[in-house]
């Protein structure tokens, strides 16, 4: 894993959280109270600040979308993270996949990583997996129940 080797541990963790959202800020604050590590110097250590965002996710199909070689090269890549934290592929990205192993292109896949990530893909109620429709990376699973609908299940030829 690209994570310093996570993937061996993830497990022994009550919760793993995007720190990528909107509302970390919030996330890492009911986190410590929960655990009853949050005093008065939360607002100094974590103040809210918005100036950092960039809005880059916005950008990933614009960038990479015309480029699914780059697009196979990162996931590959990466692809240790991507299944230990259920990392669901974004539609341009998944289906640039699918298209390089339809056409059989040197840059394509192997079949178990594209299966994988389609079991990852077609499981995302049943895991509490975030389904991110924008970003390549980012966190990805959580221990409380994400309400949302599974987008219909892809099966490949």
């Amino acid at each position: 894993s690209h994570c310093g080797g996570l993937d061996k541990i993830i497990h022994t963790f009550t919760t793993v959280a995007d720190l990528d959202a909107p509302d970390s800020r919030g996330a890492v604050r009911k986190m410590l109270i929960k655990f009853e590590l949050s005093d008065d110097s939360f607002d100094e250590l974590y103040p809210d600040f918005d100036g950092h965002a960039t809005g880059a996710r916005h950008k990933l199909k614009e960038y990479y979308g015309g480029h699914p070689d780059f697009i196979s090269t990162i996931v590959d890549f990466f692809f240790v993270d991507y299944e230990t934290f259920s990392i669901v592929l974004p539609d341009f990205a998944f289906d640039a996949l699918v298209s390089l192993k339809e056409t059989n292109d040197p840059n394509k896949l192997s079949d178990e990583k594209l299966e994988k990530l389609l079991s990852i893909r077609n499981d995302v109620s049943a895991n509490k997996t975030l389904h991110l429709d924008e970003g390549l990376s980012s966190v990805l699973k959580f221990s409380s129940v994400i309400s949302s609908n599974p987008k219909e299940d892809i099966v490949l030829k």
